[in-house]
């Protein structure tokens, strides 16, 4: 099932400055996983249901993107399923097209223009302007700052908290925070989709950044475990009752890709958790000592993703690369992100370039995205550049 998608070219943003981050005290909280990674929405444990022999303990669900906003935006698009999630968006498998509404809380586009106004570069240089931009004024709400930033960023229409692994969970925020937990549906803590003990284990700006550390159901974030995101043969699904679809942790169906054991996120995520990795990459790209290392996030699995960093592909391993890319292209920016991208810079003063213009991921890193969502420019097959934040 594929969920609609919305390209508002909107959000409320803020001019910033300044490269060092500021700590924000720890907020008090309580949470036990055996895991990096974390989850949202809950459903009771009488009604899950397993599929399949789990290789490592856990559970998949299926999740729907949505939105809180202040303003509407309609949006018609063929699909090839027919699914009603919690969110209110209905897909037809007939094959028709049918008609969605969603809102979307985003500014003017010219505030999102003004954020970008520096940024410039060529596919040898984009990356690291990018970098500067999103460094610039980024603060560090901490850890334990996630939750309270959760209630923010991640409340979908219906008030439960959106679980990336999951349309159907039903987790009342801060009711419903791990602590212990054995099935899915229990409670929804923080997800590190780049594992901690990929950089080493130690907590640092990227394990409380709040574009990569992300809500998800505890059950589902401890069978995700260290593993890398990939596409499985057969493997493991674990859903609730009714859910369309489902998260697998299984072989890789592709060991030139990344080998061995891989999580597969479900359809509608995919483009979401790679603009997540090459975000990640924009932020803590090593240009300076105080900017990041992601070319030690090697640790581990992770060494089946990172690169050396020797240039701006080699951050990412060509071969893994070539998935993200497929992943962005084929689910593309959705009016969750979009939202999600306002609202989060209101409070870690930052935002995801490549959900605000998708097609710099093209310049950067070679990819066939094509026109930007944002305002329609073409990236030339990756060979334009940007200037003042506008492709050339």
């Amino acid at each position: 099932m594929k969920l609609k998608k919305f390209y508002p070219g909107i959000g409320l943003v803020f001019l910033l400055a300044g490269c060092n981050l500021i700590h924000f005290p720890s907020f008090p909280f309580s949470q036990t996983s055996s895991s990096d990674s974390q989850q949202e929405p809950q459903v009771s444990s009488e009604s899950l249901t397993s599929q399949g022999t789990t290789p490592s303990s856990g559970t998949t669900t299926s999740s729907s993107k949505t939105s809180s906003s202040s303003t509407t935006t309609s949006s018609s698009k063929t699909t090839s399923s027919s699914t009603t999630t919690s969110s209110g968006k209905t897909s037809s498998s007939s094959g028709t097209t049918t008609t969605s509404s969603t809102t979307t809380s985003s500014g003017g586009g010219s505030d999102v223009d003004k954020y970008y106004s520096s940024v410039s570069g060529n596919k040898n240089t984009l990356l690291e302007s990018v970098n500067t931009t999103i460094c610039d004024g980024a603060i560090d709400i901490g850890y334990a700052g996630l939750w309270t930033a959760y209630n923010t960023t991640d409340i979908r229409d219906d008030g439960y908290i959106y679980d990336v692994y999951s349309n159907m969970t039903k987790f009342k925020p801060g009711d419903d925070k791990c602590g212990s937990y054995s099935d899915i549906g229990d409670c929804y803590n923080r997800e590190h989709s780049i594992p901690k003990s990929w950089w080493g284990g130690a907590e640092s700006k990227q394990g409380s950044d709040l574009y990569i550390v992300i809500p998800s159901d505890g059950k589902v974030n401890g069978m995700r475990s260290n593993y890398p995101y990939g596409e499985v043969t057969g493997g493991t699904s674990y859903k609730l009752p009714g859910d369309p679809e489902g998260n697998k942790l299984g072989t890789s169906s592709d060991s030139k890709i990344v080998s061995g054991t891989v999580f597969e996120p479900f359809d509608d995520r995919k483009g979401d958790l790679a603009r997540i990795v090459f975000y990640a990459v924009a932020r803590y790209l090593k240009t300076g000592a105080s900017k990041g290392a992601v070319k030690n996030w090697t640790g581990g699995e992770g060494g089946s993703v990172f690169g050396d960093g020797s240039s701006c592909t080699n951050y990412i391993k060509t071969s893994y690369l070539s998935l993200l890319l497929k992943w962005h292209k084929q689910d593309p920016v959705s009016t969750w992100e979009i939202n999600r991208n306002a609202k989060g810079q209101s409070i870690q003063k930052n935002r995801n370039p490549f959900v605000d213009h998708p097609s710099w991921v093209d310049i950067i890193w070679g990819g066939t995205y094509g026109a930007d969502q944002m305002n329609g420019e073409d990236t030339n097959g990756g060979n334009a550049t940007v200037d003042g934040g506008h492709i050339q």
